[in-house]
């Protein structure tokens, strides 16, 4: 709606005016009245009407003042001339300081309305040409920028085109884009407070243009100026912003480019950056300093054999109470993730379901454990919520120096009493002394006589007679041979029979016969 103002001298003209026409339907509303030209120029300074329309004559400055005050004071007001006299002289004088027209008393309706109409019609021009003079160079290439990247890939010479009015195009570019974390709706008035924030302190000095980047607010910088101090101020600013505003807000660069043709390619990997925040712990600020391992773009194929063997070793840490094998093990799993492209849901995802499994094996089969995963159990779903990978790390390996911590039962043979603990629970596997010796952090030599000063038993005839004992078990409930041999470890049905002669003095088939003759 355009401001209008009624200037005459007669209250009635001033009412009836105001009467006349349905203001609002023309685009205008009355804003002000005055009986004088003083009180006119008045109304003006205040109201800064698009519009006055203004009687000739009146007491003290009549309308012809008025005009030439106001058009000094504003020249781009206008000025319709309502009078009861119908003297060419005034009309002359009135077109000459520019009026848009002169009218006669009483004034038509349609006349009055068709005039006004022209009126706005200019008016409207005006502020269409307003509104594209107030647009900045950068505000037209944040628009270009926007929709080049968002479509299909421009040539060089389009780049090199656009972006040669820009004043720091010779100093390379650089693009950062920046996300905001906040709870629902609040996100979108976060993005307008702080789209104007970097648009008061990057474009209107001239150092970076803003342009939207679907749900993100991208920056185009001059390479030179994402630099030392102004990296900090940029992520300080960032952070206060966010503090402000009760969230937190993150931004990832890309790579800095020597020309325009190559801010798409700046572009992606600030995107890509963006999409991995989770491998570089959740920074704030990601660029080429803020180094961190991602998951192969290259990924080799998954190899849960592989993944099985390390989970296998991580446990054999776990039960030997080896807490300084626990951080280097877990990252050598996360690696083997990292290397087969797994992203982070998928890896929290698997590294959750291997450690839950390991606290049943660990509470089923390791005396004094039983409480261990109920204790754990809220540290598990901490690991869903962990923001960062290295953090994710971390949590594990504590999750896991705790489990070791709660079923140690502190004894002066308690290395040993583990070893045995284990055999029982694993006799079937392929158990070496070497292998062990690597979980307990020891030399094989040295635990070997170890083992046997507490047990009285070397390593190895200590597994054969645990071994026996178990296929004894088997024997007796009716199993044949190969089988009892294959459950209790030895898939060499021969070897089995040697062993078992050697320590029970008849061969495990004789010792079957005994229980099915009885």
């Amino acid at each position: 709606m355009y401001k209008v103002v009624l200037v005459d001298d007669e209250p009635s003209i001033r009412e009836g005016l105001a009467e006349l026409l349905d203001w609002e339907s023309l685009g205008y509303r009355i804003a002000g009245s005055a009986a004088s030209g003083k009180e006119a120029l008045g109304l003006n300074a205040q109201i800064r009407p698009e519009l006055m329309i203004v009687d000739i004559r009146m007491p003290g400055m009549d309308g012809m003042e008025l005009i030439r005050e106001l058009k000094k004071e504003d020249a781009g007001v206008r000025v319709l001339v309502l009078s009861g006299y119908a003297d060419f002289n005034y009309a002359r004088q009135a077109i000459a300081l520019g009026v848009d027209n002169y009218l006669l008393k009483p004034v038509d309706e349609d006349e009055l309305a068709d005039n006004l109409c022209a009126i706005k019609r200019a008016l409207d021009e005006r502020e269409a040409q307003r509104e594209a003079e107030k647009r900045t160079k950068e505000e037209r290439l944040s628009e270009r920028l926007e929709t080049m990247l968002s479509e299909a890939p421009a040539s060089a010479e389009t780049w090199a085109a656009e972006m040669a009015s820009w004043g720091e195009a010779d100093a390379g570019f650089r693009v950062v884009l920046i996300d905001i974390d906040a709870d629902g709706g609040e996100t979108a008035l976060v993005r307008r407070q702080i789209c104007e924030r970097l648009k008061a302190s990057y474009e209107k000095t001239g150092a970076g243009i803003v342009f939207g980047a679907g749900a993100s607010i991208g920056l185009l910088l001059a390479d030179s100026v994402l630099r030392d101090s102004a990296r900090r101020r940029l992520t300080a600013s960032l952070r206060d912003w966010g503090e402000l505003a009760g969230c937190r807000v993150f931004a990832a660069a890309g790579e800095g480019v020597t020309d325009a043709a190559g801010i798409p390619l700046s572009f992606a990997a600030a995107k890509l950056r963006a999409q991995h925040r989770f491998f570089y712990d959740g920074a704030d600020f990601i660029d080429d300093e803020t180094a961190r391992r991602l998951p192969s773009p290259e990924a080799v194929a998954f190899e849960p054999d592989l993944l099985q063997r390390q989970a296998e070793r991580l446990y054999l840490a776990v039960c030997t109470g080896s807490e300084a094998r626990v951080a280097p093990i877990v990252e050598e799993i996360g690696d083997l993730m990292l290397g087969a492209g797994e992203g982070e849901d998928s890896l929290k995802a698997r590294f959750v379901q291997l450690l839950t499994r390991l606290l049943e094996k660990l509470s089923a089969r390791q005396p004094g454990a039983g409480s261990a995963p109920t204790l754990l159990e809220s540290k598990l779903l901490a690991i869903h919520r962990a923001c960062g990978y290295q953090t994710m790390l971390a949590q594990i390996s504590g999750l896991l120096v705790e489990a070791i911590r709660l079923t140690d039962d502190g004894g002066g043979e308690r290395q040993i009493r583990k070893m045995t603990q284990l055999i029982d629970a694993h006799y079937k596997d392929n158990l070496k002394l070497e292998k062990l010796a690597e979980a307990f952090n020891y030399n094989s030599a040295y635990l070997g006589k170890l083992f046997k000063s507490v047990t009285g038993d070397s390593f190895n005839t200590y597994l054969d007679k645990v071994r026996i004992a178990k296929a004894k078990q088997l024997l007796q409930t009716g199993l044949k041979v190969y089988e009892a041999a294959e459950q209790v470890g030895y898939p060499n049905p021969d070897y089995f029979h040697g062993k078992f002669r050697k320590y029970e003095g008849l061969s495990p088939g004789a010792y079957r016969s005994q229980f099915e003759s009885s």
